[in-house]
């Protein structure tokens, strides 16, 4: 019998399932073959709490080959394999997940007494240690007074001409910009209840042609939400250098609910959107009033961010769960970016491409980090270049925009400090938003000064 069928099944079905009387052999089988990820969780679950460990791993086995790159799930397989005292296998993991960059001390996690006293625990324990380390030259350029952390300013464009910063609001849907002092400024008001805008869920500039594109949506966490426009959605154009409205585009034929949650513009001046709700990549082509479906992702549950290569031809989105993909929008072809053996690129929360390289900001494991993926081709990663790690102004950094010169980015989000409906958690309070500030090329310059170095003493010493 199937899995997710058996999963589907009567109660007294699932119970024979995992009460142990179904042969491993048979339930490894079936897991195998498993593709939904929130039944394998249950799984896990259900099999955890029955202290039935080695079907435990399996099923943990099976979310990370599903997940690679999402280090909680390799967590809970470690603990599963720490418990059937496999050390070999739980050790390995961990060796790997150092080598990553990650941070998580052993010796704080659940379960891991038949791993301890052994040197290779002990080194583990220490390099991971060693992750936690702070590392890079951000600093907080600015900030938002804490008065008006509740108003949610979670995504921020860079207006060249001015040389300011736009901040949307969730909470209200006004437009702020902060200008090079940090003086705060309402740049686009709050709507009334008759416009067709709600909160600020993306917004982008488009400093070539002085457009401000923004991505609205009706929510919970939005001051104005009702049960009539909840589950509205529209890409708004402002002109940038005034703030004044040019043309709000709606999504045609698509039944509600619908959510842009992402967009991009691309230096052909061409906007991709994400309707998350839809799983489907919108495309406004430069100069035109119509979103055109391009691109389907119903695989993918966690898409939080999209850019292009600088062609155009090459669309990257980053699942938060599986990963940064690439897709070569000449022939629609998905393919993986990077091998989760050797890096990790889940929790990645935002994503933009700059001279051959993506520069991310991962906030799903620790360390919180900013990554430059230097780019061999548009498919293929040549390395990874630490930008920014274990920030002390880090709390969940998000969405940033580069200059010139820099990368900016909020440095703590307070999403997770509300409730679904947008409430503030009891023992939460609002903090100041931290705008972070970091060159975005610091570890490359000095990784070539190094390589110059050594070139010019073998040079020196005659060697070739």
């Amino acid at each position: 019998m199937r899995l997710i069928i058996l999963l589907l099944l009567t109660t007294a079905a699932q119970a024979q399932f995992l009460e142990g009387q179904t042969p491993i052999s048979e339930f490894e089988f079936e897991v195998r073959k498993a593709t939904f990820v929130p039944q394998l969780i249950q799984l896990a679950a259900a099999t955890y709490e029955k202290k039935q460990y080695d079907r435990y791993t399996v099923v943990m086995e099976r979310l990370n080959q599903l997940q690679p790159h999402y280090p909680e799930h390799e967590l809970r397989l470690v603990e599963g394999y720490a418990l059937l005292d496999e050390k070999t296998k739980a050790y390995d993991i961990l060796l790997k997940m150092q080598k990553k960059g990650l941070a998580y001390p052993v010796s704080e996690l659940s379960n891991m007494e038949n791993l301890m006293g052994t040197e290779v625990y002990d080194y583990i324990e220490e390099a991971m240690t060693q992750n936690t380390t702070p590392f890079g030259q951000g600093v907080v350029a600015m900030t938002v007074d804490k008065n008006y952390g509740g108003m949610l300013y979670e995504n921020m464009a860079w207006d060249k001409a001015s040389n300011s910063f736009l901040l949307g609001s969730v909470r209200n849907g006004e437009i702020i910009r902060l200008d090079e002092k940090g003086v705060r400024s309402v740049f686009v008001p709050a709507p009334e209840k008759t416009e067709n805008r709600w909160a600020v869920v993306d917004l982008e500039a488009d400093n070539a042609r002085d457009i401000l594109w923004v991505a609205t949506a009706s929510m919970p966490q939005y001051n104005g939400m009702s049960n009539e426009n909840l589950g509205e959605t529209a890409l708004l154009k402002y002109q940038l250098s005034s703030g004044k409205l040019l043309q709000t585009i709606q999504l045609e034929n698509s039944q509600k609910p619908n959510l842009i949650s992402q967009l991009h513009v691309s230096p052909q001046g061409d906007v991709y959107v994400l309707n998350s709700f839809k799983k489907l990549v919108l495309k406004l082509p430069q100069g035109q009033s119509k979103l055109e479906p391009m691109l389907g992702l119903k695989d993918y549950d966690d898409v939080r961010a999209i850019t292009t290569d600088d062609t155009g031809r090459y669309l990257y989105f980053a699942d938060f769960a599986r990963g940064i993909f690439v897709v070569d929008m000449e022939g629609k072809h998905i393919g993986p970016l990077g091998d989760a053996e050797t890096m990790v690129l889940g929790g990645t929360e935002e994503m933009v491409f700059h001279n051959g390289a993506l520069i991310v900001v991962q906030n799903g494991f620790k360390p919180a980090r900013v990554m430059r993926l230097k780019l061999e081709n548009p498919v293929t990663i040549d390395k990874l270049i630490p930008i920014e790690a274990s920030n002390p102004n880090f709390e969940i950094p998000t969405n940033g925009a580069l200059t010139d010169s820099h990368f900016y980015y909020i440095g703590n989000s307070q999403w997770s400090k509300m409730d679904m409906m947008g409430n503030l958690l009891p023992q939460q309070q609002w903090a100041e938003v931290r705008i972070m500030r970091s060159p975005f090329n610091f570890q490359e310059e000095k990784r070539d000064e190094v390589m110059q170095k050594i070139e010019e003493f073998k040079k020196e010493k005659g060697i070739q």
